[in-house]
Order: structure tokens, then C-alpha cells, then sequence
């Protein structure tokens, strides 16, 4: 081969393994904080409409004590 050693298949094939079980690890760290993500923006929005339906219930108190 011109005088350059071998392909390093044995080298190239420990790096791919090596970068396989690190691309797996990766996934399921993403597909982890996904679905954290996901409950988090569950919660988010629950405290949205709590807070919503708070200020419902301020202004509709404001509006009956206006009319007493």
C-alpha cells in the first residue's frame, strides 16, 4: 500500500463502538429531559389558568362590591 501500514480497522472499530454507547447514553439523556420538559410545561400551565382564574375571581369581587 505505498509503503503507509494497514487500515487501523481494530482502532476505527473500538472508536465507533465507543461513540455508539456514548450516542445511546445521549438519547436517553434527551428522551429524559424531554419529558421533563413536557411536565414541566404541564405545570407551568396549570399555574397559568390558577393565576387566571384568581384574578377572574379578584375582578368579579371588585364588581359585585361596586354594585353593593
Amino acid at each position: 500500500m505505498n509503503g503507509k501500514p494497514g487500515i487501523p480497522l481494530k482502532s476505527w472499530k473500538a472508536e465507533k463502538a465507543k461513540l455508539t454507547a456514548e450516542r445511546y447514553r445521549l438519547n436517553q439523556e434527551y428522551v429524559s429531559l424531554k419529558d421533563e420538559v413536557k411536565e414541566v410545561e404541564q405545570i407551568r400551565k396549570g399555574v397559568h389558568e390558577i393565576m387566571r382564574e384568581e384574578t377572574r375571581e379578584t375582578q368579579r369581587t371588585r364588581t359585585q362590591g361596586m354594585k353593593l
